[in-house]
């Protein structure tokens, strides 16, 4: 079995202390706008297997000789030279300009992980203290953060997911009534927040009907269903400050207490 891995949205995480993008054959990221570089469309493909990166090198969009300007990164001639005219041109290379804004993002690209966990950490602190403060004693085991939890994980926070949990503070099997109005006050106030369990949501299941259609049904996966009950979606963004997110956590501790909050 070979690993052909999507690490669009995964690359900067690891996993016991290796890369994610590193463990397949051939690994692909994503540099769209949402993504931890952002080039605002785009992204790469990774492999140290000549015969995929000339194919990679020429389905792009390269002809003639420029597959030489990739110098001592380049596949060996023989290989380039059998994938040369045999491998549909699709024009798809990414643009000198989004290689230059892509450049200097990747020499942050730490520093940028640290300040989205730092934020991450700092907003998950503040509301459960501003739940504490505005919603009463014991509230704040109403809002979990989920994290990326396993301990062999290198997380990298550049979007938050909570679940909204019952009175007891334990998860609902259903949704919860107050659910769409809490995101809809939260969403007025210019929050991009959304349901998981949204099939508008790029990364519900639900919204994957290239696949087969009856192969991913609630009913077919009942377990993945209840686990996205009452689940909101948030992006993060690199230039977060510490003032925005205790604006974010007061604003989510409001809302709760207007919508859940006899």
């Amino acid at each position: 079995m070979q690993l052909l891995e999507d690490s669009a949205h995964g690359y900067g995480c690891s996993f016991d202390g290796r890369m994610c993008g590193s463990f397949g054959v051939v690994s692909t990221i994503s540099s769209q706008a949402n993504k931890l570089v952002n080039t605002g469309e785009g992204g790469m493909v990774f492999t140290n297997n000549d015969e995929m990166q000339a194919f990679f090198i020429f389905s792009a969009g390269s002809y003639e000789e420029l597959w030489r300007k990739h110098e001592e990164l380049a596949p060996p001639e023989d290989v380039c030279l059998k994938y040369k005219c045999t491998v549909a041109n699709k024009s798809v290379r990414m643009t000198n300009l989004q290689a230059a804004l892509m450049v200097p993002q990747i020499n942050v690209m730490q520093e940028r992980i640290d300040h989205h966990n730092a934020m991450y950490n700092y907003l998950a602190g503040r509301t459960s203290a501003k739940f504490e403060e505005l919603c009463g004693e014991g509230s704040s085991k109403r809002v979990v953060f989920i994290p990326q939890a396993h301990e062999l994980v290198g997380p990298v926070y550049d979007s938050l997911q909570l679940r909204i949990m019952k009175d007891d503070g334990t998860a609902a099997q259903e949704e919860l009534p107050a659910l769409s109005s809490f995101l809809k006050m939260m969403q007025g106030r210019k929050y991009s927040i959304a349901k998981f369990s949204d099939p508008a949501n790029a990364r519900n299941y639900k919204s994957w009907q290239y696949l087969k259609g009856e192969d991913i049904t609630p009913e077919v996966l009942p377990k993945t269903a209840r686990a996205l009950v009452n689940v909101c979606d948030l992006r993060m963004l690199c230039h977060d400050t510490e003032l925005e997110m205790e604006k974010l956590a007061t604003d989510i501790a409001e809302c709760f207490k207007s919508c859940f909050v006899n």
